[in-house]
This record gives C-alpha cells, sequence and structure tokens, in this order.
C-alpha cells in the first residue's frame, strides 16, 4: 500500500513554489524510474483559490514524466504555457492514454486553458479525465479534475453545474479538497441567490475542517449574509 503524503497546503500559496516543487518532484522520480512502485506528488498553483494538489499512481513512464515536467517549468506568462511545452503534454497525454501519467497531463493542458479564458476548452480536458479517472484507481485524480471543472463552470456562471461538482468533492470521504470545495459551493449559492444553502455551506466547513485556510473566507462571508458565527470561530 502506498503512504499517504501530507502537504501543508497553507504554506504553498504561490505559483512559483508550486512550480519549484513539482520541478525537484518530477526530475527525482525520473531519476528513480525503474522503482517497481513511483509515488508522483505534483503541487502546481492553478484555478482561482487552488493552493495545492498531490496524486500517486502505480507506474509512470519515464519519457512522460520527463516531458511533463519540462511543460510545467518553461517560462509561463499571462498568456499561459508556450506552445512548444503545449505540444509536448499533448503528446504526453497520448501516450499515456488513460493511464494516471495520462490524466496528468490533460489535468495540465485543462489548466493552461483555464489561465488564458478557454473554459469549453478546458472543460473538454477535465471531462476526459472524469470519464477514466476512477474512485479506486485514481481517486485524487478525480478529484483534481471535480474541482478544476467547478471552477471552470463558475467563470462560466454555470453555478448550477459548478455545485455539481464542489458538492461531490465535500461529500466524499476523506477527501483533501473538501473544504475548498464547500467554500466554493457556497459561492455558487451565493450567486444563485440561496443563501440558507450558502450559509449551511459555510457553517459545515467550519464545524468540519476548523483548521482550513479558508476559515477566514468563510467568517467574512458570513458576516456579510447575516449567517450566525459559530462560537469557536469568534
Amino acid at each position: 500500500m502506498l503512504k499517504k503524503i501530507k502537504i501543508d497546503k497553507k504554506k504553498l500559496k504561490q505559483p512559483d513554489e508550486f512550480v519549484s516543487t513539482t520541478s525537484k518532484l518530477v526530475d527525482s522520480l525520473v531519476v528513480n524510474w525503474k522503482r517497481t512502485v513511483l509515488i508522483l506528488v505534483i503541487i502546481f498553483g492553478s484555478l482561482g483559490s487552488f493552493t495545492g494538489i498531490k496524486f500517486y499512481t502505480d507506474y509512470v513512464d519515464r519519457k512522460i514524466l520527463e516531458d511533463i515536467s519540462q511543460a510545467v517549468n518553461s517560462n509561463q506568462s499571462g498568456n499561459g504555457l508556450a506552445p512548444d511545452s503545449i505540444v509536448l503534454l499533448q503528446k504526453a497525454a497520448q501516450r499515456g492514454g488513460k493511464k494516471t501519467s495520462g490524466l496528468i497531463s490533460r489535468i495540465y493542458l485543462g489548466n493552461n486553458f483555464y489561465k488564458v479564458a478557454m473554459y469549453d476548452r478546458a472543460l473538454e480536458e477535465y471531462n476526459y479525465v472524469l470519464l477514466r479517472a476512477t474512485d479506486k484507481v485514481d481517486p485524487l485524480v478525480r478529484e483534481l479534475a471535480l474541482l478544476s471543472a467547478g471552477y471552470s463552470y463558475e467563470q462560466m456562471k454555470d453555478y448550477s453545474e459548478a455545485l455539481k461538482m464542489f458538492e461531490e468533492i465535500a461529500d466524499s470521504a476523506d477527501s483533501i479538497f473538501a473544504d475548498e470545495a464547500l467554500i466554493s459551493a457556497a459561492r455558487c449559492y451565493e450567486q444563485l441567490g440561496q443563501i440558507d444553502n450558502a450559509s449551511k455551506s459555510y457553517i459545515r466547513l467550519v464545524a468540519e475542517h476548523p483548521d482550513s485556510a479558508y476559515i477566514p473566507e468563510a467568517t467574512t462571508r458570513m458576516e456579510a449574509i447575516g449567517t450566525k458565527i459559530p462560537s469557536k470561530t469568534q
């Protein structure tokens, strides 16, 4: 059984930190690619309030890892990844196919399209992953795709679809993104004018994730919509 790796998401908020950590971790795996079981942990800054991510995989092809590492560590700008980096990720996605490495490549592609506001195109990549990543084989990859798709729908102002993504994560047992999903769901409920449901999501966040980095934001929003703040957050 793979050992679960814990990451303090609060300390990984800046894109430069994500890129640096990703480079070191992926490069290390490339060097040790012949190990029977490889643990791939990828941390990157991405959509909206993303603070971190981790994946695991049983085996990842060495060349695909090299391409992913090279692509995500290329120079980026407000216009997203460089064209040659996008091509590398597309090739990695094709070679990886349904394997975890291929799905991770598509997550990065989707993230790049999101960054340049091509939300429909981003959703194509995320939905590809959702159709193939299962809770048993790639649970963390699936959660990321759900969260990413939720942010894309939110940007498109399709709050009902966004809620489906966020609520699936929030209701998942031991989800590492549950707190982020709850506050995202609350935002969508507010946009839909469903203040009672928004309040429930904020209160649930406070009750179930008292150490979450999103507590201050939740507290501010509860005050704004007139929700009574649980005493332990005061």
